[in-house]
């Protein structure tokens, strides 16, 4: 009589699903300058504190509107956002060239070690960029950033949100230079800026 159990063999164990395996880019760094580029999913992921390059798609595949009406609220399209920027003085600009856009980039990224990132492809036919550059700042915010842009009366109404750490949170004694640039579509070439300071914390 066999013994119980004698020449069965169990039944195969069925693997138990994992958890998907987050794919973490490489974050290159030297010195003060830092640059992550966001790649494909839409993974939510922490800013790299210095640059984050919030796309890095083609935007000439963007065509600008044919028919805007008035009061309009465009979308935005964002390509970096900066803390610690060589940019040190406070400029709010529209650009509408290639090579505007290459010199400043130029003057963006001058102190990222080599090789320093390339200049994002903007098709100027249909789209602008805009610049807002906070200056010298003597803290760290909680964000800059270009909040929104609105087509009035043939011209760009471009919303800049400074918010700043409230006195009973704490900041940073750090000084720094905030940028933030967007693209928006090619509706207007001109643009009024107005800026909010909030406090969020």
């Amino acid at each position: 009589m066999p013994l119980a159990g004698h020449g069965l063999r169990p039944a195969p164990l069925r693997r138990r699903p994992g958890r998907p395996q987050l794919k973490r880019g490489p974050l290159g760094s030297a010195g003060m300058f830092v640059v992550r580029l966001l790649r494909g999913e839409n993974a939510a992921m922490k800013p790299s504190p210095i640059l984050v390059l919030t796309t890095c798609l083609t935007l000439g595949a963007c065509s600008a509107e044919k028919a805007v009406s008035d009061g309009t609220l465009l979308p935005i399209e964002h390509i970096a956002s900066v803390v610690l920027s060589p940019l040190d003085s406070a400029s709010y600009q529209v650009i509408l060239d290639q090579n505007t856009w290459a010199a400043i980039w130029a003057r963006m990224v001058a102190d990222h070690a080599p090789p320093a990132p390339p200049v994002p492809t903007i098709d100027f036919g249909s789209r602008v960029v805009i610049l807002a550059v906070a200056g010298e700042i003597p803290t760290q915010l909680h964000a800059f950033r270009v909040d929104e842009v609105r087509l009035q009366s043939g011209i760009l109404q471009v919303t800049v949100v400074q918010d700043w750490p409230a006195s009973q949170c704490g900041s940073l004694p750090v000084v720094t230079h905030p940028v933030d640039i967007v693209s928006v579509a090619r509706v207007a070439t001109e643009a009024t800026f107005l800026t909010k300071r909030i406090s969020s914390c």
